[in-house]
């Protein structure tokens, strides 16, 4: 879960880009749920690249790829994983996926990005018109669910409920699903709990891991059709102007808090393998900017 930082050289290399669109999406691609890797080249170098379903629409690569790419890279595009802000690099560089080509963002930020392939895509840079994960052998009944949702290069692909303030971001390499701070509260504001128990530390981006508690809830959330009596959130990340209420506090009482600086509000959850691996397909449609999640629910 990270926001990248903009700078003018690198919005001035998404303009050049941006002046040769691609064609549009055709056609399908379908990869395992857990191993969903293809192989491209990037200024005429082959790659393997991990196809990230909660990626952001540039193209990540590990720190030793960079010497092998005929290109310059420059500082910039730094990445903000929390409250830490992670340095990288970026590059502008020329993306072939079988007969397809096109200029993309390329960026950086250490070693730490991608194990066992050289980086990661966001299903906004391929060429398909749909893309299936899918999984054999979930056992149970499966049930389908459909969710619109959208793509950018800050934030990736979310489904976005309709009604709902709260975005949902899918993340099967991901262990545990996980909250921002401003998600959890307006989770916590509607079906009552809060926070509970010891801070913990979860895996975010590049490595890092922040802190986090489990807010438990009075009533359980409904989460693109996946129950939960509570869920790990980061408290303080991306929390905006929502917080907790203090179940402690008296009416009249006087509630002195650590001062955190304030961060723009991100009310997301990231779906993780302990709710996707009940999942036998999770189909995006990238132009008709819907996913569907076929999955034992509950």
């Amino acid at each position: 879960m990270a926001r990248y930082l903009w700078i003018v050289g690198a919005l001035a290399l998404i303009a050049a880009a941006d002046a040769r669109k691609p064609a549009p999406p055709r056609g399908e691609l379908v990869v395992p749920i857990d191993a969903p890797v293809i192989d491209v080249e990037v200024a005429g170098v082959p790659l393997r690249l991990r196809v990230g379903l909660d990626a952001k629409d540039v193209v990540e690569i590990n720190a030793d790829v960079i010497p092998r790419l005929p290109i310059m890279f420059e500082d910039g595009f730094d990445a903000q994983v929390g409250r830490e802000t992670i340095k990288g690099v970026t590059a502008i560089g020329e993306l072939r996926i079988g007969r397809t080509k096109r200029p993309v963002q390329l960026s950086s930020h250490g070693p730490k990005c991608c194990e066992g392939v050289d980086g990661e895509i966001g299903l906004g840079l391929l060429p398909y018109a749909t893309v299936r994960f899918v999984r054999d052998g979930v056992q149970g009944a499966l049930e389908e669910r459909r969710l619109p949702v959208r793509s950018t290069i800050e934030r990736g692909l979310e489904a976005v409920p309709d009604g709902s303030p709260i975005a949902i971001q899918l993340a099967p390499g991901r262990e545990r699903s996980v909250a921002t701070a401003a998600a959890g509260a307006l989770l916590a504001r509607k079906l009552g709990g809060g926070p509970d128990g010891e801070s913990f530390e979860v895996a975010s981006a590049f490595g890092v891991t922040r802190p986090a508690r489990r807010v438990r809830f009075e009533r359980p959330a409904e989460i693109a059709g996946f129950a939960f009596a509570d869920i790990a959130v980061r408290m303080t990340d991306f929390g905006g102007r929502e917080s907790f209420a203090d179940p402690d506090a008296e009416p009249g009482d006087i509630v002195v808090k650590r001062h955190i600086p304030r961060q723009e509000a991100w009310p997301v959850v990231m779906l993780g393998r302990d709710r996707l691996d009940r999942c036998a397909e999770i189909a995006v449609d990238m132009v008709g900017r819907q996913v569907t999640l076929r999955c034992v629910f509950g």
